[in-house]
């Protein structure tokens, strides 16, 4: 039998004592990332307004399944809810499997166009899952996408520095398939500087950030703060996943809201919900205007702060957001696997 005295105390107390040579690193590592300051313009965006547009496309279009027929008239519907404002919106047919079966999807791309080619993205799935009527999910982020377009429509005068791109894509119950698609464009990875998805935002819950993956990258840490205080400015107060949460999204990375394939793809991108996970599109009766009316605004704020033509820094590949501090991915990696060398000296030993 091994017992206790078998080991080499010195030599196990020595390779504790390794560890916190990594520890000592991940310190330094430790970062404060800033948010880009929030012009001070006054608000345009209507949360009551939207709350409106989402109830008149899912009570028209409760079923908005790709392929059927409510979603082939949702689409027709959310040409002609932008027609007023000037905006001439163009449809990215692309073919995709769902539900076992090949069919055409279509996401639709409206622009108001500034003074240079780099882009901001606006986005929301158009399509529901069937259950229910898609109220929440995402008829309120559908809402809310058509009332931003309004506040920055082409009829209106004054000229943006970059140009404002308004997504609504097919697919999102899916797999996020239209988003994975457009992600997939070369003049997306070429032009676009960041993107804000909008997904299920007329909930009970505290609006929050999802920002994982389906790699194990994170976005740049710029754009959460700058979103994540113009929600603060709104709301009092926006949630981001836990520290657990984040990494186990970076070791086993797979995430089902829209700003995931972005991330994959080195494109800075967040999605601001209200719902905890998926929102349960059955139950949903009634939206709440409030946190609608918040995250339009917040998102306004997030826009105008971009729209000043301020470069968002890359910042480290991947990290973990503690409170408003960032810990460097490769740092954390170095003390999990020194956290190893103790049991492996022990190991050996024995």
């Amino acid at each position: 039998d091994v017992c206790s005295s078998d080991l080499n105390g010195p030599l196990y107390r020595l390779a504790w004592l390794l560890v916190g040579l990594p520890l000592l690193v991940l310190a330094f590592s430790v970062s404060r990332p800033a948010a880009l300051p929030v012009p001070g313009l006054p608000p345009a965006f209507d949360g009551t307004t939207a709350a409106g547009i989402a109830d008149d496309l899912a009570t028209r279009y409760p079923d908005r399944v790709p392929g059927t027929p409510g979603a082939r008239e949702a689409q027709t519907w959310f040409t002609n809810e932008l027609d007023p404002y000037g905006f001439d919106v163009h449809r990215d047919p692309f073919t995709a499997t769902v539900r076992g079966r090949k069919t055409t999807l279509v996401n639709l791309v409206a622009v108001k166009n500034g003074l240079s080619p780099r882009e901001i993205v606006v986005m929301a799935h158009r399509d529901d899952s069937g259950l229910g009527n898609g109220l929440d999910d995402n008829g309120s982020g559908t809402g809310a996408l058509i009332e931003l377009a309004r506040s920055y429509a082409p009829t209106h005068a004054g000229q943006l520095d970059y140009s404002l791109v308004f997504v609504s894509t097919d697919g999102g119950e899916e797999g996020s398939l239209g988003a994975a698609h457009f992600a997939a464009e070369k003049a997306t990875r070429t032009n676009v500087v960041a993107v804000i998805n909008l997904d299920s935002i007329g909930g009970t819950g505290v609006p929050r950030l999802e920002f994982a993956g389906d790699s194990a990258r994170s976005p740049a840490p710029g754009l959460l703060e700058t979103m994540r205080e113009a929600l603060d400015k709104e709301t009092g107060e926006a949630a981001r996943p836990g520290a657990l949460a984040q990494l186990v999204g970076l070791a086993f990375p797979f995430n089902t809201y829209e700003q995931a394939p972005f991330v994959s793809a080195g494109i800075p991108a967040v999605t601001v919900t209200t719902a905890q996970a998926r929102a349960d599109a059955s139950k949903t009766r009634t939206l709440d205007v409030a946190p609608v009316t918040e995250v339009g605004l917040a998102t306004e704020d997030a826009i105008g702060a971009m729209e000043e033509g301020v470069t968002l820094a890359q910042g480290p590949s991947s990290y973990l957001f503690l409170g408003q501090r960032v810990l460097t991915g490769w740092a954390i990696e170095f003390v999990l696997i020194a956290m190893l060398l103790p049991f492996i000296a022990a190991a050996v030993d024995l």
